[in-house]
Parts: structure tokens; sequence; C-alpha cells
């Protein structure tokens, strides 16, 4: 059962020798792999649920390497993860990328990374953990640089891998210390050899560290962040595979498969990289007006949420928000496909930014069906009841919330409440830009008739079974209780008890996000001499009523009420931190361009050395022997009177030397 992985690796063989031209077959191929991968991964999940499974053979004997599959609770919850979320984009991309040059390329991409990370997930050791978290991102780099004639794709595939070669360096260097410490690289010995022996603390908490550099880079974390909103150049459905159960989710899969090893020193350092991570994500998701961007950056404020309830202890938190984003996250990708698989349609006709998400506005109307998905999956990423996200984010909160005894837990939580309405906010941004209003492309080209096709079964059908997975009912039959979520109980308790006023505290702060968000009248709308009237006018009425204790309430409330209003000045400030936060990312991305030619420049000495000094003194050696093996050939000759003549000279010889030294 569990060589039916290697389905997808024969798939993509099979495609690439035949299939080179037959886009139908193509289609039909990879719509039955990804199919029989759901079906085996639901098969295994059934079957081994309960007791596990795990299977070892030696690779290398003289240092006992070896290679394993390891198939607990939630390397089987991951497993049946990636399937489903593959199988629908795979659906989806049938429709989208239909009439690609390179059709048979773009599923043999996808199928050959579905392949990489679910060996990923079973992996039972750090050494083949690191072979396919290479292939992952190699995957990455093809997919995301799949339209090759675009200069901007090609970049961003080459920063992507670049990037990321910073973080998996760090990820080798803790797999050395690992071994060092441990002389193994399974997973299941180290927990072991855990509880048996006490290990230096320092060396734990660096090689946790080092570990986490990998999940950084990945997982797109701060401050190796910079390579994601840039891989929006891939396709649509590739993106929503990204964000959603594949590449980035792998960083957050792996720190909570170790988290038997890390230290709380490495935990807080992970939990502050989250917040970070988080808040950073959100605040630059405001100022995107690209759909996919703005998606872009809240999958790295979310996946920082995700660090911060591993960080805060709470694994199994952390887990279930990833499989909880991996739908909503996902589902808001692919309604963005639908968007921009009509816009650039229009894009050909008539010139504009068709992935500008400001340039449309009223599709409520014209894709009523998109629009009620979209909605659900949005509640969902914001956390409003009956949703999943709900019960994941309060199940984040819970955790911070017991956390609060000490300094830094206070800021934690209140961070991550900050985080929430900034999410809210960006949300419903995109929200009223793309679904409320006007359709302003029809006001700019009044006589440009903007036809939208009818739904069609490769759109519809994944956009509902993500729409489904982003419900409460998936996860819980009570859409309140977290303490009742299934996988709770399975992956194990959660010790702190639920607490009665967080979803209110919660919901607050989200409607209000959402609201200043939504209205009409935002920051850049504002007309500041109207409201500076207007305030002034209440100020003298406010100070002829008010009186001592009074007055001064009334006053800090009109002032409150004054800095509200008059946001233009807020507005201000905000673009003034933007446009300095991104002198400091372009300083950032320099110094990160440096240190990979740095590595290139490196590579190169390194080649140089190998091929003239290593492959050199080879030769020379070579050489030798070569020269002293003629010389020793030449001295024979063909002829057999030859071959006597120089035997009887050595006898000579020798006689001539026993007969001297006998004289002595």
């Amino acid at each position: 059962m569990i060589a039916t992985l290697f389905l997808q690796l024969l798939f993509s063989a099979f495609v690439l020798s035949f299939l080179k031209n037959k886009p139908k077959i193509t289609q039909g191929i990879s719509f039955l792999s990804l199919l029989l991968n759901v079906i085996f991964c639901g098969i295994l999940l059934t079957q081994y649920f309960s007791d596990g499974y795990t299977w070892q053979t030696k690779w290398v004997n003289f240092i006992a390497f070896r290679i394993g599959i390891a198939l607990q609770k939630i390397e089987l919850l991951m497993l049946a993860l990636v399937a489903l979320i593959a199988f629908a984009v795979t659906i989806f991309s049938h429709a989208y990328m239909r009439g690609e040059k390179n059709f048979h390329l773009y599923f043999t991409y996808l199928v050959l990374f579905v392949f990489a990370m679910q060996m990923l997930i079973v992996a039972d050791n750090f050494l083949q953990t690191y072979v396919f978290w290479e292939l992952v991102g190699f995957c990455s780099y093809l997919l995301i640089s799949f339209w090759r004639e675009k200069s901007e794709a090609v970049r961003a595939s080459r920063k992507a891998f670049l990037v990321n070669r910073i973080g998996d360096t760090g990820f080798l260097i803790g797999i050395f210390l690992i071994f060092n410490q441990f002389h193994t690289l399974s997973f299941g010995e180290i927990s072991a050899l855990l509880t048996q022996k006490n290990f230096s603390a320092e060396l734990l908490t660096l090689a946790g560290i080092c570990i986490f550099l990998g999940a950084m880079a990945k997982s797109a974390q701060f401050p190796l962040h910079v390579w994601l909103s840039d891989a929006m150049q891939a396709p649509t459905p590739i993106s929503a595979l990204l964000h959603a159960a594949t590449m980035v989710a792998a960083g957050v899969f792996l720190v909570v498969k170790i988290f038997f090893l890390l230290t709380p020193t490495t935990l807080q350092f992970i939990q502050i990289v989250g917040l970070i991570s988080m808040l950073l994500g959100a605040y630059k998701a405001i100022f995107q007006s690209n759909i996919k961007k703005l998606l872009a950056y809240s999958t790295i404020s979310q996946l920082g949420l995700m660090f911060v309830a591993v960080g805060a202890g709470s694994p199994q938190a952390g887990f279930f928000h990833l499989l909880t984003h991996a739908f909503f996250k996902a589902g808001l990708f692919l309604c963005a496909g639908v968007i921009l698989y009509h816009s650039h349609h229009f894009a050909q006709k008539v010139p504009l930014d068709s992935e500008n998400m400001y340039l449309l506005g009223g599709l409520r109307k014209k894709l009523t069906w998109l629009f009620v998905f979209y909605t659900i999956c949005m509640l969902s990423l914001l956390g409003f009841p009956f949703t999943a996200g709900f019960l994941s984010k309060e199940m984040i909160l819970t955790t911070l919330w017991h956390n609060t005894d000490s300094f830094f837990g206070k800021i934690a939580f209140s961070f991550t409440l900050i985080g929430f309405g900034l999410t809210a906010f960006y949300m419903a941004l995109q929200y009223r830009s793309l679904f409320f209003g006007k359709f302003h492309l029809q006001t700019f080209y009044p006589n440009f008739s903007f036809r939208f096709e009818k739904p069609n079964f490769s759109f519809v059908f994944p956009l509902i079974l993500l729409a489904a997975g982003s419900l409460w009912i998936g996860f819980s039959l009570n859409p309140f209780a977290v303490q009742n979520v299934w996988l709770v109980e399975i992956l194990g308790n959660i010790q702190e008890s639920s607490v009665s006023f967080l979803p209110l505290v919660t919901f607050g702060v989200t409607f209000l996000g959402f609201g200043v968000g939504f209205q009409k009248s935002w920051a850049w709308q504002v007309q500041k001499q109207l409201f500076a009237q207007k305030i002034f006018a209440w100020q003298i009425q406010i100070y002829r009523l008010g009186r001592g204790f009074g007055k001064r309430v009334f006053i800090a409330v009109v002032a409150f009420y004054r800095g509200l209003q008059n946001s233009l000045h807020i507005a201000y400030g905000v673009i003034w931190l933007a446009q300095k936060l991104h002198k400091i990312e372009k300083i950032w991305d320099k110094f990160l361009d440096n240190l990979a030619k740095t590595q290139v420049v490196l590579a190169h000495i390194i080649h140089w050395a190998d091929k003239n000094l290593i492959d050199g003194f080879l030769h020379f050696l070579l050489w030798i022997g070569r020269t002293f093996g003629n010389f020793a050939r030449n001295l024979q000759g063909r002829e057999i009177q030859g071959y006597w003549f120089f035997s009887f000279v050595c006898i000579l010889v020798l006689l001539a030397w026993i007969l001297f030294r006998t004289r002595i």
C-alpha cells in the first residue's frame, strides 16, 4: 500500500516520455493519478490511524544510515490533506490551463511536486527529510517559472530558489549537529534517547534554531519572506497548492514533527519570528492592489500565527490551523483564479492591469456563485463563528491567554489580537473592491461588452470541496466548542481550559477591523476640511455642556473620535512607515542578493580548486604511473632472443654480486 505513493513519480516519467503532444490523455491520466492518490491516502488513514506504521531498512551499513517510512497520526492527516488539495487544484487546472503550449509539463511538474511533498511527510529521519525537502524546492522552482517567456517569472523562481538555499544551509548544519550529538538521524530514536539521557541544552537550542532556519525559508517567515510575493508569477492553481498544503506548509509541519526536540529558548525564538511575520505580513497586505499578492502576504501572516502557537507550546493548535488554513486559503486563491481567468481574457482585448483588484468591482452580481464561495472562505480566514477558522484561531488564542502570566505572554496575546484586526481589515478591502460597488471596467470602456462565462465543473467542484472544508462541520459538531474538536482529541488534548469571553473578544476585534476596512469613507477618501468643521462644532457644544470630570471625559471621547475620523494624518503616517519599511526591505533584498552572489563566487572558487588542484594532483599521479609503465613496457622486446639475453644478463649480474659478497 505504501508503494502507491510512487504512482505520482511513475506518472511524471510516463508523461515526459510519451504524452508530449496529447493534452487530453495527459488531462485524463493526471486526474486518474491524483484521484487514486486520494483513495489510497484515505485507505492508509483508516488502516493505520489507530496503531500507526513504521518501516526501516539499512542504507549505509558502516555509518548506520537507514531509510524508512513513519506513518503516525500527524503524517496520515497531512498525507490526506495534500492529496485532497492537489486533487482539487488538478481539476481546477484542467479548465484554467487549457490551451497552454506546455500543458503536459505543467501536470508533470505538479504531480512530481505532490510526490516530493508526500515523501517528505512520511520520512522517518532527518536525512531522508532533507532529500525530499530539496526536491520540493526544486519542483517549486519549475512551477514558479512555468511561463518562461515572462522574465518576471524566471527572476521570481531564481529568487525563491536562492533564498531557500540560505535556510537550507542552516537546516543542513542543524542535521550535522543532531548527528554529532545523537549518532543517529531517526526521529524515533532521537526521541527515545532524549528520555533516557541528558544532553547539552545549548547544543539542542543551536540545532533547533538551525533547523528552524530551513522552516523559516520554506514558510516565508521574516526575514526570509521576500520570495513569496514574487512567486505569484506562477499559475494561480499552483499558487493555491504552494500556499495551502505543500511548500509553505512544509516548514510548519517539520517544526510540529520535531517539537520533542525543541528547547524553551528555541520555542521563544520561534514565537518571536512568528509574531513579527504575522504582523508584517498583515501590514504589507493592506497596501497591495494585486489580488494574488494580497493573499500571499496573508499567507505569511497566517503561517506566522501557526509558529506563534507552536512557540507557545501547543503544536496541536498550530497544526490544526495548518489544516483549516489549507482549505480556506486554497479556496481564496482558486476564487482569485476564476476572476483572473476572466480578467486575463479581457486584457487581451482592452489595455488594463488584469490583476489590479481596484479596477474591478461589482462582481457580486456578475459572478454570484463565486461570491458565495469567496465569502465562506473569507469568513473562515477571519475566524467568524460557524467556520473552521473560528475553531483553530480560538484554540490558538486560548493557548496564548493561559500564557499571559508572563510579560512576553501578554505581548504575544495582544499582538495576536492586533493581527486578527489587520487580517479583517485587508480582507475587507479586497472583498469590497472585488464584489461591491460598480463594475469599473465598464465605466472605463463603455463600448466594450464584458461577458463572464457560466460556471463549469472544473471551477465549481473544487470550490465546493474547499468551501465545505472551511466550515466547522468537518472538525466538530459543536461550532463553538474548541475542546470538542476531534483533531484535538486525537493528537492530544490541550491542557488549558476554554475561556468563555475569548470568542467575544475575537469577534469584536475582527468585526471592528472588517467594518473599518469595508466602510466607504476610508483614509484615502476622507475630505479633511469637512471633518475638521464638524469636529470643531461638536467641540463647542461639549465645552458648553461638560463640566469637571464629565468635561474631561467628553474631551477624551471627542479627541478619540477626531483621531479616528480624521484619518488622513494616520494614512500619511502609515504611508511614511510603509515607505521606510519598503526601503529596509530593499536593503535586505540587496543583502540577500549579495549573499547569493557570494555563494556563487565561492562555488566557482571551489570548482576551480577541485578542477585544478585536486583533479590536477590525481592526473599527475596517473601521469607518473603511466610514464613508468610505458618505460617498463618498452624495456621488453617482442622477440624471444631479447628475453633470453635480458635473462642471461640478469643472471650474470646476480652471480657477480654473490661472488663479490663472498670475497668480502
